[in-house]
């Protein structure tokens, strides 16, 4: 509501009346401090609300502030909240009461009661000294009371005698300035001196404060760990210190009044008091304050760190003022405003750092001396960049990348940059990232070894799709910022008019230099021309003026020169070679084919192979290099995938292969190429080895002696069968059964299958007694049978014995029709080529397994066993390879067994002994075969039996040994107590030497070993599964080489049982039984008892029961007359005394 004067006079007087009566009565000790702050409580409240509605006049201020100097005059007396209610009411007094009629003589009053009030009186205690909101109140008024003289008039502060009310005043703020810990002090203190700053008007005095303004400024913008200052007051010390810099320094007042006043005279007519203090300023004051405010400027750029973007962009402002209006006079300080300047535009991307950063330009590209300063510290940046990146200051790396990055475009704008300056960039740019990469992690080196695993390519071909290569150097970690600020850097350089001049200086210091030198300057060649779709366009070729020429294109394809001979020597450099300039030869390699697109295919031919050569390193970061490289790469060249690309280009690749393999190259590169290609290709590149099998048949019988480089061949050619078994279209079992030589556990007859029997032979009778009938031209056809004897007179001449054999054969021909027809088509087919050259891959075994290498042989052995289970369907051309290699592989299964005749001191030495792991293998391979072939190597087992059982026992003597040896080291043999006969039975000891105490512990049957079992090969796997976390009681016993040795033994024997047509009663079948029996019954072995019941269940009962026997006489529950059998009546009972 709006107050007349009439109303307002109304509503003040009863409380200022009410107050007066108050504060005499309180200065007559009549009235408390209590009674008087509500007095003052009431009258703020209503000097409020009429000042709120703009009701007071200076009548009205004058009759208010009647009562509140009674208060002021007792202001020792109260209390801090009284005294801040009194000074809010007379703040409300001068601003909406007196105003412009406020007489200067009561404004000069006031200011000296306020800074009595904040300054506290000389007399009082610290403990009664002002508190932080009467302070803050008072210098509020303060400000008001400056804004309402300097409208009361201009020059009031200049007047005399005003010098000590702007001493004090400015004494007071200071103090308070650098002294209050309290921010509403120091924000309320900033802001008065600012209003009194800008009112007065008068240079020489502004010059007389300015010494002791700068000082205490510097001191509160120095950061302290005493006294912290938020943002705010950070901003509101630097606009006080810029504006007292520029009202006393600036170049059109401080240079006019030097040379119009060189002798202080017109000083002296206006303000004798300063005359007196000899006050001149001439150009030696000049000197020394530019110098003196150099270096408070120096303290105060350091805040250009600061978290808060208002505080940085104050500083900003500050340095911006001095370049623009303290151009002359403080053009020592110009450097140093300038390079913070540089800094805090380069800091972020923000709003006002973005214009200011324009400003900054504008105002450097407008001044040439300016130029001439940004250019040297640029100058001073460049060199300095090196030093900067060797130390660990991420800060300062990120500091002077973001200051050469902005003067720089600065620089580059004004097109004064020079061909030196460019050089200087360049090779500072590539020594600063060769210090980094040298300072990060350690190199890895790069070595031929062997090629990726096929679970890797596999990966490659199934989920690898990365479009993009990972970071070769600076990686991002622990420097992602730095690294942030060198791409930014980079990226602005690539876009300026030097990038060219850039890029072929650092292009040039790849060929000339090496080490991390050459690392660094290709990769910063590479981060130049990197860029999204670079490519031809007609316009570079013809010739049209143009303001802007790219020279991108010819750029990439001058790198791609200098590169594609460092990645051809990556396949043939055997010393230590850094892997990061392979992989940064690749991206070079990419660049260019993203840019020809299908005009890169004849380039191929000398790419591919180098590629696929560095799939093979061993180095993960090159393999993922070359696996993205081949990616990209048939993209580039628009192929629909990677193995398109390889299958279409394979001619190139085994040319080049070939080419190795026949001029007598015995390096390791050209197999593992092949290697690789197999594995990514798959069975689409089986076709095209015709010609390069040859090849490395050739070179197997050339360089035989070559342990290494046979293995690698070998394994190309595993690698080769296991691709063509993949693909169904090269199968060469197509059409063909698998043999079928596995032998079933024996039937009882039943009924029905006896009635079968006879109704089977019935049908054959009756066949054969209707063709008889049917015979044209047969006398006898139709007689019973003869009842005399058969005489060539009668019966005619005497039937040949082919004729016999004939007649003899024809009741079985519809049986044997189809099997003969089969095994006819099966001989007259010919064989594929997928089938002939696994064939010669398995005959070409044969002569390099005696090679002195055991892992040659190792592989060997393991490409037989594979390519054995792919030809046995066709048993014409299978059976006959069984008979080649047979005699091979003997050697290597026995040559274990003649280390008891070594010892035994015979004169032809020791011989050469196969590892186990060799042996395991052999043992492996001929069970593999004895699946295969089935009754076809019954005979040759029967030759080699004798050695195979001396062989077993050995081991199982030594597998023996190690048992006992183990239970010895475990001290007490602990007893288990069997609860039953069965369970005796069934936990039965392994042999007898262990007197009928078995060593048992339990333990949880880990998962079954895909690779490996225990199960004999060709065995129904689900006979011998067992639950993943089955407990089972199992023996202790150590995995030594004798015991794997043992285990694989013991599934060839098995093998033989169940696959080469082992009659139920025969000598090896027996022998076999006496050599398993006292292990088929251990924890594990189920599969040994299941081969041995298959054969004959019969005689494995009878084992299992005289041992039972044995063992229960061993613990006396049985005599040795008590012959009675488990299961008819038990054994009888012990006699007492006979």
């Amino acid at each position: 509501m709006e107050y007349s004067k009439q109303q307002a006079f109304e509503k003040l007087r009863p409380p200022c009346v009410n107050l007066s009566s108050v504060a005499l009565k309180f200065r007559g000790q009549q009235a408390s401090i209590k009674n008087l702050l509500l007095a003052l409580e009431a009258a703020h409240a209503v000097i409020i609300d009429l000042g709120r509605h703009d009701a007071l006049d200076e009548k009205l201020a004058e009759y208010a502030f009647f009562p509140l100097s009674t208060v002021f005059n007792e202001s020792q007396k109260l209390s801090s909240h009284c005294l801040e209610l009194a000074v809010q009411c007379l703040q409300v007094l001068v601003s909406r009461g007196w105003r412009r009629k406020l007489q200067p003589e009561m404004g000069k009053q006031l200011l000296i009661l306020l800074s009595l009030l904040a300054g506290g009186s000389p007399t009082r205690s610290k403990d009664n000294a002002p508190s932080e909101e009467l302070v803050s109140t008072c210098f509020e008024c303060m400000s008001t009371l400056f804004d309402i003289l300097g409208q009361v008039a201009q020059h009031v502060f200049d007047e005399i005698g005003a010098k000590t009310i702007v001493d004090q005043s400015v004494y007071l703020l200071l103090e308070a300035l650098t002294g209050s810990p309290s921010e509403s002090v120091q924000l309320s203190a900033a802001n008065a001196l600012q209003s009194l700053l800008s009112k007065i008007s008068n240079r020489i005095l502004l010059a007389s404060l300015l010494p002791r303004t700068v000082s205490a400024l510097t001191k509160a913008l120095t950061p302290s760990t005493q006294i912290r200052r938020t943002h705010k007051v950070l901003v509101a010390l630097f606009e006080l210190l810029s504006h007292i810099l520029t009202d006393v320094l600036a170049d059109e007042v401080a240079l006019n009044e030097t040379a119009s006043s060189g002798s202080g005279s017109e000083v002296s007519m206006h303000r004798p008091e300063i005359a007196e203090a000899s006050l001149v300023l001439d150009d030696k004051w000049l000197k020394a304050t530019a110098s003196q405010v150099k270096l408070a400027l120096a303290n105060v750029v350091k805040l250009h760190n600061h978290d808060r973007q208002e505080v940085r962009h104050a500083l900003f402002k500050l340095c911006l003022a001095m370049c623009e209006r303290c151009l002359k006079t403080l053009s020592d300080s110009l450097q140093l405003n300038i390079e913070t300047m540089v800094m805090l535009a380069g800091r972020d991307g923000t709003d006002s750092l973005a214009q200011g950063k324009q400003l900054l330009k504008h105002l450097i590209l407008s001044n040439s001396e300016l130029m001439d300063l940004l250019r040297s510290s640029l100058d001073a940046w460049i060199i300095a960049l090196p030093r900067v990146m060797q130390g660990n200051d991420d800060r300062a790396k990120r500091q002077v990348l973001q200051q050469i990055s902005i003067a720089l475009q600065i620089v580059l704008e004004s097109g004064d940059a020079s061909d030196l300056l460019n050089d200087y960039l360049a090779s500072s740019l590539v020594q600063s990232v060769s210090i980094a990469v040298d300072g990060s992690q350690a190199v890895s080196l790069l070595r031929v070894s062997e090629a990726p695993s096929p679970t890797q390519m596999v990966q490659f071909q199934e989920q690898y799709h990365t479009r993009s290569f990972e970071p070769v150097i600076l990686d991002g970690k622990g420097s992602l910022n730095t690294l942030v600020e060198l791409h930014a850097l980079i990226s602005q350089m690539r876009n300026s008019s030097a990038s060219e001049s850039l890029t072929r200086s650092m292009m040039a210091r790849v060929g000339q230099s090496s080490g991390t030198q050459q690392l660094s300057s290709l990769w910063l060649c590479l981060m130049f021309l990197n860029r999204d779709n670079p490519s031809f366009s007609i316009s570079d070729f013809l010739d049209i003026p143009s303001e802007s020429y790219d020279t991108t294109p010819y750029l990439i394809s001058d790198l791609y020169s200098i590169t594609l001979p460092l990645l051809l020597g990556s396949t043939t450099t055997f010393s230590i070679y850094d892997w990061r300039i392979p992989a940064l030869a690749l991206e070079s390699t990419i660049l260019q084919a993203k840019q020809l697109g299908r005009s890169y295919r004849p380039e191929l031919i000398d790419t591919l192979y180098p590629i696929l050569f560095l799939l093979g390193s061993p180095e993960p970061r090159l393999q993922s290099h070359a696996m993205t490289a081949l990616n990209l790469l048939a993209l580039a060249c628009e192929y629909t995938n990677t193995s398109t690309m390889l299958v279409e280009n394979v001619d190139y690749l085994i040319n080049s292969i070939a080419l190795k393999l026949n001029t007598f190259d015995i390096s390791p590169q050209g197999p593992q190429v092949l290697l690789i290609l197999l594995r990514l290709c798959g069975a689409r590149l089986i076709p095209y080895l015709d010609d390069l099998i040859g090849s490395i048949f050739a070179a197997l019988e050339n360089f035989h002696g070559y342990p290494r480089l046979v293995e690698l061949l070998f394994d190309v050619l595993g690698v080769a069968v296991d691709e063509a078994a993949k693909n169904p279209a090269l199968a060469i079992t197509n059409g063909m059964e698998e043999p079928k030589h596995r032998k079933t556990a024996y039937q009882p007859s039943t009924m029905e299958d006896i009635l079968q029997d006879i109704r089977a032979h019935k049908e054959r009778k009756e066949r054969r007694d209707a063709e008889s009938l049917l015979q044209p031209g047969d006398d006898n056809a139709s007689q019973s049978a003869p009842h005399r004897p058969w005489t060539s007179n009668l019966d005619g001449p005497e039937t040949s014995k082919k004729d016999q054999e004939t007649q003899e054969a024809e009741f079985d021909e519809n049986e044997e029709q189809p099997f003969s027809q089969a095994a006819e088509e099966a001989k007259e087919s010919p064989l594929t080529k997928p089938h002939t050259l696994l064939l010669s891959i398995a005959r070409s075994t044969i002569p390099h397994l005696t090679s002195p290498s055991p892992p040659v042989r190792l592989t060997l052995l393991q490409l037989l066993t594979r390519i054995t289970q792919i030809l046995s369907r066709h048993e014409n051309s299978f059976l006959p390879l069984v008979n080649d290699i047979w005699p091979a592989i003997l050697p290597r299964l026995f040559s274990s067994a003649s280390k008891s005749t070594a010892n035994s001191g015979s004169e032809q030495g020791e011989p050469e002994q196969d590892p186990a792991y060799v042996t395991i293998a052999a043992a492996d391979t001929i069970a593999a075969i004895c699946v295969s072939a089935g009754g076809f190597m019954s005979g040759r087992i029967e030759s080699i039996f004798p050695s195979l059982e001396t062989l077993y026992r050995r081991i199982w003597s030594e597998v023996e040994q190690d048992r006992l040896r183990i239970a010895q080291h475990r001290g007490p043999v602990r007893r288990l107590a069997l609860s039953s006969a069965n369970d005796a039975a069934s936990l039965s000891s392994p042999g007898a030497n262990l007197k009928g105490t078995v060593d048992l512990r339990i333990v949880e049957s880990p998962p079954p070993d895909p690779g490996r079992t225990n199960a004999p090969i060709g065995s129904n796997s689900n006979s011998t599964t067992s639950t993943t976390h089955q407990l089972h009681i199992q023996t202790l016993t150590t995995q030594t080489q004798t015991s794997k040795i043992h285990t694989s033994l013991l599934n060839l024997l098995t093998t033989i049982l169940l696959h080469t047509s082992m009659p139920p009663i025969s000598e090896i079948g027996d022998a076999i039984l006496a050599l398993l029996s006292p292990i088929m019954d251990e924890p594990g072995r189920e599969h040994v008892r299941e081969a041995l019941e298959v054969w004959n269940a019969d005689a494995v009962w009878v084992v299992r029961e005289i041992r039972a026997m044995e063992r229960e006489m061993r613990e006396g529950r049985r005599t040795v007359g008590d012959w009675t059998l488990r299961g008819q009546g038990g054994a009888k009972k012990r006699r007492n005394g006979g």
